[in-house]
């Protein structure tokens, strides 16, 4: 799913919107939200979206599931407080 899917159109309008303002062509066309997240890519502006938004960045693994405020998860450029055994 990218950022500019009819799901976010209904669900984050904001989103839908910027994305035809931000960014660059390739992360438009082919990245993801979600990925773009994961890796805390400046160049995306999608970290500081979600973390304007207050979105919760939902992790996944053998020892169960988190929900982590995006304020706490993202913690640099290019740096997060991603558990390596999470998805």
């Amino acid at each position: 799913m990218t950022a500019t899917d009819p799901i976010i159109r209904q669900h984050l309008p904001i989103v839908h919107e910027a994305m035809h303002h931000v960014t660059h062509m390739t992360v438009r066309n082919r990245g993801t939200f979600g990925g773009s997240v994961a890796h805390a890519d400046p160049a995306t502006e999608m970290p500081m979206m979600t973390r304007f938004l207050g979105g919760t960045v939902i992790a996944s693994s053998q020892r169960g599931r988190r929900e982590i405020p995006a304020a706490d998860f993202l913690s640099d450029r290019w740096s997060t407080r991603w558990n390596r055994t999470s998805l």
